[in-house]
């Protein structure tokens, strides 16, 4: 992840909506795609019926980046993600 931050928030509200502002510096990383990771993300969001926001605060290479959005957005369920307990 180094020096990549992403900000990461989820709504899990039955609805699929991706809102992506990670551009990534460059357009592949090895052989892979780096326009595959936000199609992965529609796709996901999508089926998951959840609204998923992702933004780049900072960061200069796009493996970090991809690594850092996948961290980010892995957190998201784990923090607040299960059934309201509260009464």
């Amino acid at each position: 992840m180094d020096e990549a931050l992403i900000l990461a928030a989820v709504d899990l509200s039955g609805r699929g909506m991706l809102c992506w502002d990670v551009p990534m510096p460059t357009e592949k990383v090895g052989t892979f795609d780096t326009e595959l990771v936000k199609e992965f993300w529609l796709a996901f969001t999508r089926k998951a019926g959840c609204t998923l926001h992702l933004r780049k605060l900072a960061g200069e290479n796009s493996h970090h980046l991809i690594e850092g959005v996948f961290k980010a957005a892995g957190r998201k369920p784990e923090a607040g993600g299960g059934p309201d307990r509260t009464g």
